[in-house]
C-alpha cells in the first residue's frame, strides 16, 4: 500500500497527514472554514498530487464532507463503523455516531489493551469507551471551553467572549473574565473527572482514560486520571481503517 492522506475535519480545525501503512506522517492543521473555501488545500499543506492521491476522512461537519467528496470523487472514504472490524458497535446507534469517534476507537483499540476510555477535548468533548471485551459501549458528548465562553457572550447582554488561553482556578473570581473562565474550566474540569469515574461505576470496570484534541493539555495538568494520548491519535485511528480499506490496492 501506498500512501494515504488522512483528513480530520473538525467544527474548527482540519488535521491533514499521510499513512504509511504504519505510522502518520507530515502532519498540519489548517481552518476547517479554509477547507470549505478551496478543498484543494489541504493537499497544498502536505504537498500531495491532488489528482492521484487517496484520502480516508472522518468529517463532523456535512458541508466539509460535500466538498470532499465534491474534489476526490471515488479516491475518498469517510470513515464509518463498518471498516473498524476488531471492534464491536452493535450496542449502539452507529446512524448518528460522529466519524471522529469511530476514529478515536481505532486508535485506541490499537494503540491500548481495552478495556479504554477515550477523552477527546475539541469544540465539543466527547467520551468513548471500549470494554474489554472490545465492544464500544458509547460515552459522552459536550461543549468544550471555547464553545462555552462564546456561549455566554451569544446568549447574554454584556458578558465577553475570552479567550480559553484565558486560565482561572479560582471559584471566588473578582472581576468578570476570570469568573467565566472560573465557572467554564473548574466545571468542565470537575465533570471530565466525574465522567472518568462514573464510566467505572456504571460498567464495574477499571481502565486507563486518555485525552486527544487541541485542548487535551488542559485536562491532563488538572484531571489526576488522565493522561495524554500519543500524539495524531484520531488520524492514527483512520490510518488503521485506511490499512483494512486500501490495503490491496496502489494508492501511489
Amino acid at each position: 500500500m501506498g500512501e494515504v492522506l488522512l483528513a480530520n475535519a473538525g467544527n474548527t480545525f482540519t488535521s491533514v497527514g499521510f499513512w504509511t501503512g504504519e505510522s502518520v506522517t507530515r502532519v498540519t492543521c489548517i481552518r476547517t472554514g479554509v477547507l470549505l473555501q478551496n478543498p484543494d488545500r489541504i493537499c497544498a499543506a502536505v504537498g500531495a498530487d491532488g489528482e492521484s492521491v487517496w484520502v480516508m476522512a472522518c468529517c463532523v461537519l456535512p458541508e466539509a464532507q460535500n466538498a470532499l467528496r465534491e474534489r476526490f470523487g471515488q479516491r475518498i472514504l469517510f470513515l464509518c463503523s463498518r471498516m473498524v472490524n476488531a471492534v464491536d458497535f452493535s450496542g449502539v446507534d452507529t446512524e448518528t455516531l460522529g466519524q471522529d469517534r469511530i476514529a478515536n476507537v481505532a486508535a485506541a483499540n490499537a494503540l491500548y489493551e481495552p478495556p479504554v476510555m477515550i477523552v477527546d477535548c475539541g469544540t465539543a468533548i466527547t467520551t468513548e469507551v471500549i470494554d474489554a471485551q472490545r465492544r464500544f459501549r458509547g460515552g459522552v458528548i459536550a461543549p468544550g471551553r471555547g464553545l462555552q465562553r462564546w456561549a455566554l457572550e451569544q446568549g447574554t447582554g454584556q458578558l465577553p467572549n475570552i479567550s480559553c488561553e484565558h486560565v482561572s482556578d479560582t471559584v471566588t473570581a473578582t472581576c468578570t473574565v476570570d469568573a467565566i473562565a472560573g465557572g467554564v474550566d473548574e466545571g468542565m474540569t470537575a465533570a471530565v473527572g466525574h465522567w472518568i469515574a462514573a464510566v467505572q461505576k456504571e460498567l464495574n470496570m477499571v481502565c486507563p482514560a486518555v485525552a486527544t484534541g487541541r485542548d487535551a493539555r488542559f485536562f491532563c495538568d488538572r484531571v489526576r486520571e488522565l493522561e495524554a494520548a500519543p500524539p495524531d491519535f484520531t488520524l492514527y485511528g483512520l490510518g488503521i481503517a485506511a490499512r483494512s480499506q486500501f490495503g490491496g490496492m496502489n494508492c501511489c
